[in-house]
């Protein structure tokens, strides 16, 4: 695979139309990627390298500032059970203050994802796992502070 290691690993998809023959096969694509010259505002989105937290994991919880941004952290506590985990910030500058989301990415969390999809991406078709509710929220609300595509649609 060509690009930089970790480059593919989130991937914004969308609902295919329904088929003009009713059912799918199990080859055919459920869904489609989103590009950002389909939705501009998507470049707006910073990602940060993803990096394991644990209990002691610096920065866990905090925003652009250094402060609190509210989100409950989700940092596991020396000897509460909890392994550590590897998780990616999303933020915004369309969006105030710090409006962000913390997807978590290790590769069990991942793997373990109960919403899959068939996604197409350009002549291939692919799996891909939903990283939930959370992040989908913060995607709607990047579109439609850009203005831009519908967020509905997305």
């Amino acid at each position: 695979m060509l690009g930089l290691d970790g480059d593919r690993r989130l991937m914004i998809v969308r609902p295919r139309p329904p088929p003009l023959v009713p059912g799918t096969r199990d080859d055919e694509a459920t869904h489609r990627f989103v590009t950002q010259r389909q939705c501009p505002s998507l470049a707006t989105i910073e990602a940060s390298l993803p990096v394991a937290v644990g209990g002691t994991a610096e920065g866990e919880g905090k925003g652009k500032d250094g402060e609190g941004d509210g989100d409950g952290g989700g940092s596991a506590a020396p000897g509460d059970g909890k392994s550590s985990r590897t998780v990616m910030r999303l933020s915004s500058d369309l969006l105030p203050g710090d409006d962000c989301v913390r997807i978590d990415v290790t590769e069990t969390a991942v793997r373990s994802s109960p919403v899959r999809y068939r996604a197409g991406l350009w002549d291939d078709v692919v799996e891909v796992a939903d990283v939930g509710d959370e992040a989908a929220d913060f995607v709607r609300r990047v579109l439609a502070a850009g203005g831009g595509a519908d967020p509905g649609a997305i």
